[in-house]
């Protein structure tokens, strides 16, 4: 889109419509060819924990072309967008100007405030899975939002070599020993049978997701939700569940036998990971106890061993009313 007809189009009205199941359709293709959005956004993924959220989503129409969505649920007279997600936030056509970005959050603003709606928490999607290139961000300060709170999470910028001496020793010693990568889909053998009884012994807990929940997630997104796993010829040593966007890889679980320690797979499977063609960066996730929010030294210091560096997500907060 050029730069006459960016500006042309901040002349034209835009609509605010309420998410319904009528527009389902419309709401998935615009997830897929949107600037920032992953299938984290998408109905298929958000509805499948719909039975604990009061959705409040909505859509920014100009006549009859979609330009932006906004996935996000009510409690009392709060919007979140999506505690159910890792983050939310506006989600937009390519190709629209940071001034048309900023008209359309104004427009939802309203939207919400003349519904008696007090305060708007948002995580917007991190630049790092924009598929845009230099989609600028919007500069929330000057629309009233003030940072609630940080999520650290860790980042590593891909194609990246190991660096580490340990783990770089590790990796030679899996290949000594025949090691060899495994991609597919997400097995039960390997959750309830390696997954769940490490979750178990390590921390005390089951995994976020039952067997029954990523299986269907799997099931409906094919090719997203992947098994990497590390074999010594039928053995399976190590294992990362990951969340594959277009550019970014999400390590969402990882498991290791006590074998597979000894063969060093997780440093095999790591490496193999960071030079995937097509991926940019591979997201480590957060280093904080889910119950205490106590940060987990050792966990963050294993990530940095692999050359992730921590980012800060901001959470955001702004009071309508």
């Amino acid at each position: 889109m050029d730069k006459k007809l960016r500006a042309h189009r901040l002349d034209l009205k835009i609509q605010i419509r309420k998410y319904e199941e009528g527009y389902r359709e419309q709401w998935e293709a615009f997830i897929e060819r949107a600037a920032n959005g992953t299938f984290l956004q998408r109905r298929s993924f958000m509805e499948y924990h719909g039975d604990r959220f009061q959705d409040a989503s909505l859509m920014v129409w100009e006549g009859e072309e979609l330009l932006a969505v906004f996935p996000a649920h009510q409690v009392g007279n709060q919007i979140f967008s999506h505690q159910g997600l890792s983050f939310g936030g506006w989600i937009f056509k390519r190709g629209l100007s940071l001034s048309f970005q900023r008209q359309i959050i104004n427009s939802i603003l309203g939207f919400y405030k003349n519904q008696a709606i007090q305060s708007l928490m948002v995580t917007p999607v991190p630049y790092y899975y924009s598929q845009e290139e230099g989609l600028q961000e919007v500069d929330y300060d000057t629309l009233g939002f003030e940072i609630s709170g940080n999520k650290e999470i860790y980042l590593i910028e891909a194609p990246f070599i190991l660096k580490d001496k340990g783990k770089k020793k590790g990796v030679r010693r899996a290949l000594r020993k025949g090691l060899d990568v495994r991609e597919g889909e997400l097995t039960q053998g390997f959750w309830e049978g390696l997954m769940v009884p490490l979750y178990a012994a390590k921390i005390g807990k089951d995994p976020v997701h039952s067997w029954e929940e990523i299986a269907l997630l799997s099931e409906r997104h094919p090719g997203r939700i992947q098994l990497i796993s590390a074999y010594l010829e039928e053995e399976l040593l190590a294992g990362l569940v990951i969340f594959r966007h277009p550019q970014v890889i999400k390590v969402q679980y990882s498991a290791v036998t006590e074998h597979g320690k000894i063969c060093r797979a997780m440093d095999f499977l790591m490496q193999y990971l960071m030079n995937l063609p097509h991926i940019h960066y591979i997201d480590m996730g957060t280093v904080y106890d889910g119950q205490t929010g106590e940060k987990l030294e050792s966990l963050a210091y294993w990530k940095e061993s692999f050359g992730a560096v921590s980012r800060k997500i901001p959470s955001l907060h702004l009071k309508l009313i």
